[in-house]
């Protein structure tokens, strides 16, 4: 190992450890998940770089990038699934907490095609009715559900 050329081969390991850290950071820090390519390359080079330490893959460059290529691919048919299923946003959820059952009287008349409005909590919140029916000014309403800045109401009973 005398020649200028050979300086890489003796840091492989580290250096493929080093480029998995960097595009795994990359990939969390800076793109929160959102592509996963950066993800599987970065978790293919650190397991590469292991095998590369523990002298399971000979310290060459393509033997080096073959098996960062397979892991990657490897690591991505795994974990795809499990990855996607975590990122995925769940719009679902319901906005129940100190909204529902709130009791007001309307100060305007309310349809589908025309909500009212009502300041609750220093917001003012769009106030539907909950069924597609008209309500009438000064009748008492309570919240039944909510979505973001939207009161859904219906007739106090």
């Amino acid at each position: 190992m005398n020649s200028f050329f050979d300086f890489p081969l003796v840091y492989l390991p580290e250096i493929f450890f080093a480029i998995g850290i960097i595009l795994l950071l990359v990939e969390i820090i800076f793109l929160g998940f959102s592509t996963f390519v950066l993800f599987f390359l970065g978790i293919g080079c650190v397991a590469t770089s292991l095998l590369l330490f523990l002298g399971t893959i000979p310290l060459a460059v393509d033997k080096a990038l073959l098996a960062t290529s397979l892991i990657s691919i490897g690591s991505a048919i795994v974990l795809w699934r499990f990855l996607k299923q975590l990122t995925s946003e769940n719009n679902e959820t319901q906005v129940d907490e100190g909204f529902v059952n709130h009791e007001f009287t309307l100060s305007e008349t309310i349809s589908r095609a025309s909500p009212g409005s009502y300041r609750y909590s220093s917001v003012t919140w769009q106030v539907v009715p909950y069924r597609d029916v008209a309500l009438e000014a000064g009748l008492k309403v309570e919240v039944v559900s909510v979505e973001v800045g939207r009161f859904f109401v219906q007739e106090k009973a």
